[in-house]
């Protein structure tokens, strides 16, 4: 019960949880047009996070088959493949965290 309550109040949501012993309740203030534009601001902010967790790990993946290159594994147009395809692949999840942040902005904004 106390983990739930530290992640929700870890979760810079402003929300603010109540633990009896037995049930935890957490009061949702209504959507007030200030709270919108706070949690659109939010979701933006999760969604840099989240592109810039993307962009680590394609870093990451692209030493490793440099590494792999250095130590003669892979042959350089394996490399130049599997950059390719990890650059591919970053670039589509990220077009997909637009693409969730946008709509979820949208549906937060709809009254």
């Amino acid at each position: 019960m106390e983990a739930v309550e530290k992640a929700i109040l870890g979760a810079d949501l402003g929300l603010n949880p109540e633990n009896d012993g037995h049930v935890i309740r957490v009061k949702v203030p209504k959507l007030s047009e200030e709270r919108r534009l706070e949690l659109t601001k939010t979701i933006r902010s999760r969604g840099e996070e989240a592109k810039v967790a993307l962009r680590n790990v394609r870093r990451d993946a692209n030493d490793r088959l440099e590494k792999l290159k250095k130590d003669g594994a892979i042959s350089e147009d394996e490399y130049h493949k599997h950059h390719k395809q990890n650059d591919d692949t970053i670039h589509e999840y990220s077009q997909k965290v637009d693409d969730l942040v946008e709509e979820k902005g949208k549906q937060i904004q709809t009254i």
